[in-house]
């Protein structure tokens, strides 16, 4: 959603939102793109958070360098730790 009016903000309201907490305090004009979403659902949270906040987080230049970095090595598979991951690696 670019366009930020009065009746999309009431579209909004009482719904649960994320936000980058990189670029919040910025003007929406200046902040990249999906910088707030609002899920329709439960499932949507997941989109949300997998899809959505990952795209704005490869393009927000005021997300820093490190917190990048470790979203790319936590994507890559390779994070190691021991939760999750479905089995993968395993015997």
């Amino acid at each position: 959603r670019r366009c930020r009016g009065p009746r999309a903000a009431r579209a909004d309201r009482g719904r649960i939102g994320l936000r980058c907490r990189y670029c919040k305090h910025l003007p929406a004009r200046k902040r990249a793109n999906l910088h707030t979403v609002y899920p329709d659902s439960l499932s949507g949270l997941y989109r949300a958070c997998t899809v959505r906040f990952k795209r704005h987080v490869a393009t927000c230049p005021h997300v820093p360098g490190r917190v990048r970095d470790e979203l790319r090595r936590l994507s890559s598979g390779r994070a190691g730790g021991g939760g999750g991951g479905g089995g993968r690696g395993c015997k």
